[in-house]
């Protein structure tokens, strides 16, 4: 059993949720998605729609900046002489932010699709 289902509704008042479910129940376009203690939940009502727009324009704010940051670090990374020439602990970093960012890019992407 995780914190959410064991608090008897306390986790729901302190973050003024109308509730937290899993994910395999019907997400609403008023529900959030996030990962939470190693599973996914849902939150309702944390969001109304006036702020559906705002999510949505974030979200797709976001997903461009990762895209161009996913740009950058593969260019980086294509280039030979920066590959060969920078000190191997840097090339390693930026693997780990390529891959990092990529992660952000599918979770933003994922979150957008469920938006609608």
């Amino acid at each position: 059993m995780d914190l959410a289902t064991t608090s008897q509704g306390v986790v729901e008042t302190l973050c003024g949720l109308d509730r937290i479910a899993p994910l395999s129940e019907a997400v609403s376009s008023e529900s959030v998605v996030i990962t939470f203690e190693g599973e996914e939940v849902l939150l309702g009502g944390l969001i109304d729609s006036g702020d559906l727009d705002k999510e949505r324009a974030r979200l797709t704010k976001l997903c461009e900046q990762k895209r161009k940051q996913i740009s950058g670090f593969e260019g980086r990374l294509g280039n030979e002489a920066y590959v060969q020439k920078a000190k191997p602990e840097l090339v390693a970093e930026t693997r780990r932010m390529l891959e990092a960012s990529r992660t952000e890019l599918e979770a933003a992407e994922a979150a957008l699709a469920r938006l609608g």
